[in-house]
């Protein structure tokens, strides 16, 4: 089941960035940055909205899962008692990667 998401995953992304290429050609570099730039706000709206979802619904998904899965309990446990360390990873991948939040921390004492 792991391996088919990370294929369906794999070939959404792929199918992504074949999709811009083509924009990028058909619109040219400045026309698509004024686009992907109108449509940040939404991203980040959406993105906002799957977290929630996915660490509100979290431990039904992973009794789902673990079910399915035949797991043990104990398994089925750690993966729920996990949850909110990988919200706080998730998080912070979003605020210093995603958002930048590490070069605006960093620019002022650069100079930059």
């Amino acid at each position: 089941m792991i391996k088919k998401i990370i294929i369906a995953f794999c070939g959404m992304t792929l199918l992504v960035v074949i999709t811009a290429a083509l924009f990028q050609y058909q619109m040219g570099g400045e026309a698509l940055k004024g686009k992907l730039t109108s449509l940040k706000e939404v991203g980040m709206v959406i993105r906002g909205l799957f977290f929630i979802l996915v660490f509100g619904y979290w431990n039904g998904v992973f009794t789902w899962i673990g079910t399915t899965q035949k797991w043990s309990t104990d398994q089925i446990n750690r993966a729920i008692s996990s949850r909110w360390r990988i919200a706080a990873y998730i998080v912070m991948v979003e605020i210093f990667i995603i958002q930048d939040g590490f070069g605006k921390l960093i620019a002022p004492i650069t100079g930059s």
